[in-house]
């Protein structure tokens, strides 16, 4: 409707100055028609130009990014003729919470290539979709504007980021020795419990050849391990301003506990929740780090809930809960349901701004040790110490 409104106008114009010189007549009126005809031509060109021909190509910053990197946005261009245009301006949306639309103006000339750049600091974490360029075309005294789309989908994906940090397991006071955990995970303490996708790293022992033979497609047994039974890291999804730092804190957890010589296991709840009953190799942490990537906050009644129904934390004697808040509420619900535990360890994670407890959470420390919890309250700066708190107590 805007395209034929700036066609109406330029007739409109052309006419106008057409009739004043053949009623008027004179050498200003004609001069004053002649002098229009050329940016008048050049209007109706841009009208009539063939936008649709256009291509547009948007990369991002190379490699995995994680919350709080720069993207760096580059927009590629292309057209198949070499008419001149005057300028054009383009503009992106970027996905992100409150960030504002992403505008260029540049001059094009004779130039079949255009690329523009832009950049997006501190990523939010989760999965974020980019739709559509909008382009205009200006002819040279702005009296016709073209826009147009060009669909250009692309997902992107902000994982949590990882702080690399020394993992000491909590309940190494009763096991028998950490590092042969694996070993006798493989040996004595293995029991199959069902079967899996096959993942990058996985031994050749752990492949289910019968369900091979039958779909040709490789999948590795599930093991539920009474070792890597010990230990289990657990996130509280309760909906707080340092979630996405707890969320952080949790994968560097997992990545730690991956690379040392114990082994662990890991629940996420929720509806749309995992768990892994031993975390052993990177492919783990990889599946870990993609479901972190996405989740959300719950509301706290929710997280109760969740806890409190939840009868996998009860076969754990070793539990670290990683949390944004500290809640009195969620610690009963947790202690009812863990009549095993032996060692049971609370990371509240609070923000920079923010690293030390509410008022309302600092009578939960006193509650929530006299029923066998440690507490550790760290901000994302003393991720790296997280387990050297935990051994000075």
């Amino acid at each position: 409707m805007k395209h034929h409104a700036g066609l109406i106008g330029l007739l409109g114009l052309a006419f106008t100055i057409f009739a004043y010189a053949m009623f008027q007549g004179g050498f200003v009126s004609w001069f004053l028609l002649y002098a229009t005809l050329p940016f008048l031509a050049f209007a109706f060109i841009i009208y009539f130009y063939p936008v649709r021909k256009m291509t547009a190509i948007r990369t991002f910053t190379e490699g995995e990014l994680t919350r709080g990197q720069k993207l760096d946005v580059e927009i590629h261009i292309k057209r198949s003729d070499w008419w001149p245009l005057y300028y054009m301006k383009v503009t992106d949306q970027p996905p992100f919470p409150e960030e504002t639309p992403k505008s260029r103006v540049v001059f094009i000339g004779f130039r079949r290539d255009v690329v523009l750049n832009y950049s997006i600091d501190k990523l939010p974490r989760g999965a974020y979709e980019f739709n559509a360029l909008e382009l205009e075309l200006v002819d040279l005294l702005g009296w016709l504007r073209k826009q147009w789309t060009i669909s250009t989908p692309q997902q992107v994906v902000v994982y949590p980021r990882i702080t690399e940090l020394s993992y000491t397991p909590i309940a190494s006071n009763y096991d028998q020795g950490a590092a042969r955990a694996r070993y006798q995970m493989h040996k004595e303490n293995a029991v199959a419990t069902g079967v899996r996708e096959y993942q990058p790293g996985d031994r050749v022992s752990w492949i289910h050849w019968k369900s091979f033979a039958k779909s040709q497609t490789l999948r590795t047994k599930d093991f539920e391990d009474r070792q890597a039974q010990d230990t289990l890291v657990y996130l509280d999804l309760t909906e707080s301003k340092s979630f996405d730092d707890a969320v952080d804190f949790t994968i560097s957890v997992v990545q730690a506990m991956a690379s040392s010589d114990t082994t662990g296991a890991f629940i996420l709840p929720g509806t749309r929740g995992m768990f892994l009953p031993a975390i052993t190799h990177q492919g783990h942490v990889e599946r870990v780090k993609r479901e972190l990537a996405t989740v959300e906050p719950l509301e706290e009644k929710w997280m109760k809930r969740l806890v409190a129904e939840d009868k996998r934390l009860g076969t754990f004697k070793g539990i670290i809960c990683i949390t944004a808040e500290l809640d009195k509420g969620r610690v009963e619900a947790m202690t009812h349901v863990t009549p095993q535990l032996r060692e049971g360890l609370y990371f509240v994670v609070k923000t920079e701004a923010s690293p030390k407890l509410t008022a309302a959470e600092l009578p939960v420390i006193d509650y929530a040790q006299a029923r066998g919890w440690s507490v550790v309250v760290l901000p994302p700066s003393q991720f790296t110490e997280a387990f050297l708190e935990v051994l000075k107590r």
